[in-house]
């Protein structure tokens, strides 16, 4: 390596050694050395950040996907059991109510509590099997959600 003065002269080869092995350019040949190094580990880190990042991105997508799955399956149970327990309540009220009336006989009164007992044993299945279903196919989306 070739070392030039500020008049353009250059330094011969003794000279050149001694100015390359001085205490100030072997400190600055550390220094950079060190820069260099941090500059390495600083890009390194990033590519691991980016690649986690990614992996984060993909996994918050397929959580969104799971969670949206599982909204509209709650969404679906929620109307159809509506409808499902709505049916059998109203037949307990209507029955409770006609306990009520003076004029039915103690023999209606019989069926009407047959009756009663019928439609919470359907009303008891209804949300037996919304718990079944519930169990099987939500339980295992928020195991995946979280």
């Amino acid at each position: 390596m070739q070392i030039s003065r500020k008049n353009n002269s250059k330094y011969n080869g003794d000279e050149t050694k001694r100015f390359l092995q001085s205490p100030d350019v072997l400190l600055l040949k550390e220094y950079m050395n060190c820069l260099l190094n941090k500059i390495k580990e600083l890009e390194n880190t990033n590519e691991n950040m980016n690649r986690l990042l990614k992996s984060l991105k993909g996994s918050a997508i397929e959580r969104a996907k799971t969670i949206h799955t599982l909204h509209n399956k709650l969404d679906g149970y929620a109307f159809s059991n509506s409808h499902k327990v709505r049916a059998p309540l109203a037949r307990l009220l209507g029955l409770a109510k006609l306990l009520h009336i003076d004029a039915i006989s103690n023999d209606e009164k019989d069926d009407v509590n047959k009756r009663i007992l019928r439609a919470a044993e359907e009303l008891e299945n209804v949300i037996s099997d919304i718990t079944k279903l519930l169990e099987k196919d939500v339980s295992p989306c928020q195991d995946s959600i979280l």
